[in-house]
């Protein structure tokens, strides 16, 4: 519901978490890494904050791709059985756990305003630097001695 992208760590592959779900489904970090990157898509498209009512560790088996994977996404603690919802006629599903550090319109958020930070931090030392230039510039140019017209005439 949050939009078209998911934020991810770029060393997500070292986690010891994607390397136990490694360990323990046979596969590769990199697949492992794209398996949860199917799977917190699904999350954030689906759910607003990442509890998925009805939705069965079998069916997001199935839906990444690899039997398994939903039992070892809850073993490093990043995937859980939801509760019953405060209606008894609520069902049951799953709940993909710290959602709201990651995922979501206010994760988006804060990654766009770092983003937007570290742009206007970048930008300000680029100018920064352009000023220095300048001014080097300009010093140097009023240092050198000029020549008049007469001396020259005499050389």
């Amino acid at each position: 519901m949050s939009g078209d992208w998911i934020k991810m760590r770029v060393d997500l592959q070292d986690d010891p978490a994607v390397v136990s779900i490694s360990v323990q489904l046979g596969l590769e970090e990199s697949h492992v890494v794209g398996l949860l990157h199917r799977a917190w898509g699904w999350a954030d498209k689906h759910t607003t904050d990442g509890v998925a009512r009805g939705i069965s560790v079998e069916w997001l088996d199935k839906y990444v791709g690899h039997p398994g994977f939903s039992a070892a996404m809850m073993d490093v603690e990043w995937l859980n059985f939801a509760d019953r919802g405060r209606m008894e006629r609520e069902a049951p599903g799953l709940q993909f756990l710290k959602f709201e550090k990651h995922n979501g319109e206010s994760a988006k958020k804060r990654a766009r305003n770092t983003a937007r930070v570290q742009l206007s931090r970048s930008a300000k030392s680029a100018t920064r630097a352009r000023l220095e230039k300048s001014r080097k510039e300009k010093t140097t140019t009023n240092n050198t001695p000029r020549i008049s017209a007469t001396f020259a005439d005499e050389l």
